[in-house]
């Protein structure tokens, strides 16, 4: 049986090699369009490809965003989106916080601890 530390782990290596896997898809779904080879399908089923998979990226971050703040959570760790509201508050709303991605998140924090130091 695994223990909540483990599920976490795993689900959020899950999540961020899917969020790369569909990251990778969409370079080349982009460079395909670019280039107009996309065989027997239309112009406009690939860009509805491409529009299809970038809304795949957005729930596949909102799940590790999730499982990330479960994390945290269960480790008593501070929430990484309340933390970066607090630093950047005046800069970005709760609002544009709370839709970024884990990677997006961490940046602006290390930016911040970097500029501070």
């Amino acid at each position: 049986m695994l223990t909540i530390q483990e599920k976490n782990e795993r689900a959020s290596n899950k999540a961020f090699a899917k969020i790369l896997s569909l990251e990778a898809k969409q370079i080349n779904l982009k460079k395909d369009l670019k280039s107009g080879s996309y065989g027997p399908i239309t112009k406009e089923e690939m860009e509805l490809l491409i529009n299809r998979n970038n809304v795949e990226i957005e729930v596949w971050n909102y799940i590790a965003k999730l499982i990330e703040t479960d994390k945290m959570e269960q480790n008593n760790q501070v929430n990484l989106w309340d933390l970066t509201y607090k630093l950047y508050k005046g800069k970005y709303t709760r609002e544009q916080i709370d839709d970024m991605t884990f990677a997006e998140v961490s940046e602006l924090i290390d930016i911040y601890y970097d500029y501070e130091n």
